[in-house]
């Protein structure tokens, strides 16, 4: 299994589930965060508490902790 916060700066990956809290997944679905979206890794934060992807045209933060409860296949 590989989740989102192990990938490298501008690695693409296809999410295979969103294994979140309700709140969460409410959340990230909003963005098209779901399985079977493609995304790719743009930038890490300084501190790297965070990252910065784009799924579908948008642009989105997440903290890693959110990241690492995203599955995904290279």
């Amino acid at each position: 299994m590989i989740t989102l916060d192990t990938l490298h700066v501008e690695q693409d990956a296809v999410i295979s589930a969103v294994n979140a809290t309700t709140e969460l997944k409410r959340r990230l679905y909003s963005f098209g965060v779901s399985k079977g979206a493609i995304l790719k890794v743009k930038t890490f934060s300084p501190a790297k508490n965070s990252m910065t992807i784009t799924v579908n045209k948008t642009t989105m933060a997440l903290r890693l902790d959110e990241a690492a409860q995203i599955e995904v296949t290279l």
